[in-house]
């Protein structure tokens, strides 16, 4: 029997999940779909041999090796420039910064998922009106990071 890993990349599950399986959940039923879900993955049709019509459909089961989660914790507080609407918009509200953590702490607790957090940096970026204009004629553009003072370019 194959041992499977199965990585799971956090921010896009969150957006997938709110959107198919609904908003209203806490962190600790979102965190209980989720395992389940790549539960689901662990079991495949069996394909090696012929099955008559009517039959019933064989199947094997995986082992799980382990489920990696890579996200990171929200930003505590401060704003980020949207250059779409060229307003400030305010992150880390507290209501979805204490569902997040509730939700990575709730997965810390289940057996075989291991959290791999990373950290939110801040980069700001200036759109040009030249790059504004290609990105609407569908060419490609140019969007330029603006640099900390004392950082490495790269």
């Amino acid at each position: 029997m194959e041992r499977i890993a199965i990585m799971v990349d956090g921010g896009f599950y969150r957006k997938q999940a709110n959107k198919l399986f609904g908003k209203d959940r806490s962190a600790q039923e979102r965190a209980d779909e989720l395992f389940e879900y790549c539960l689901h993955h662990l079991e495949e049709e069996d394909r090696s041999g012929k099955t008559s019509k009517g039959a019933k459909k064989k199947y094997i089961n995986h082992d799980l090796y382990r489920i990696f989660y890579y996200d990171c914790r929200p930003l505590k507080s401060g704003t980020v420039f949207n250059p779409i609407t060229k307003k400030n918009d305010k992150v880390g509200s507290v209501s979805n910064a204490t569902w997040s953590n509730d939700f990575i702490d709730a997965l810390t607790r289940k057996r075989k998922v291991a959290i791999r957090l990373g950290e939110l940096s801040k980069i700001q970026y200036v759109i040009r009106q030249s790059s504004v204009k290609g990105l609407i004629d569908g060419k490609s553009s140019q969007i330029h990071k603006i640099k900390k003072p004392g950082s490495k370019s790269t």
